[in-house]
Formats: C-alpha cells, sequence, structure tokens
C-alpha cells in the first residue's frame, strides 16, 4: 500500500488506529475505501497473498528481541523509546 499510494499511507495508518482490534479483509479494504485513494484491489491482492508475512515475521523478531517481557501488539517504538499512550496525535507528534 505505502508503495501503491505513498500519500495515503498515514491516512490510513490513522483510520486503521480508529478501528483497532482484528480485523477481515473486508474491513481493511472497506477503511482503504473511506480514506480514498487507494488501489483497492491491489491491497485486497496483497492482504490475502500474505505477500508481506516474511516481512511482518522478522518485523515480530525484532520487536521481540527489543522489547522482551514486554513483547506484545500493538506496540510503536520511535528512536527506540516506546511510543505511550499509542495513538495517532502522539506518533505524529514524535516524527515531527
Amino acid at each position: 500500500m505505502a508503495r501503491d499510494a505513498p500519500a495515503q499511507f498515514f491516512p490510513y495508518l490513522k483510520a486503521l488506529y480508529e478501528v483497532q482490534g482484528t480485523a477481515s479483509v473486508e474491513q481493511l479494504v472497506d477503511v482503504a475505501r473511506t480514506v480514498g485513494g487507494i488501489p483497492l484491489d491491489s491491497l485486497e491482492r496483497c492482504i490475502r497473498s500474505e505477500c508481506m508475512r516474511g516481512q511482518l515475521a522478522q518485523n515480530a523478531r525484532a520487536a521481540q528481541a527489543l522489547m522482551g517481557a514486554d513483547y506484545g501488539t500493538p506496540a510503536l517504538y520511535v528512536d527506540g523509546v516506546r511510543l505511550e499512550p499509542l495513538n495517532y496525535s502522539g506518533l505524529m507528534g514524535k516524527l515531527q
């Protein structure tokens, strides 16, 4: 998604934060539809094909090494510091 619609990455991320939890493929595509500007066929194909499964597994191993006993999701680190509370405005504040 970030490759196909880079300008929509953070709006999509924000929308996902608002609907946190377990989401079906249909729900993820519906969120993208609401955001707009995201190629829905490409997104759905990627989700269903699990094209990023290897990268996600690698990221999970790195997170487990970094977080140790505190490993869990959702969690976000910026410059090695855990973002608390985990919300969109906190993330954007750390990135600016």
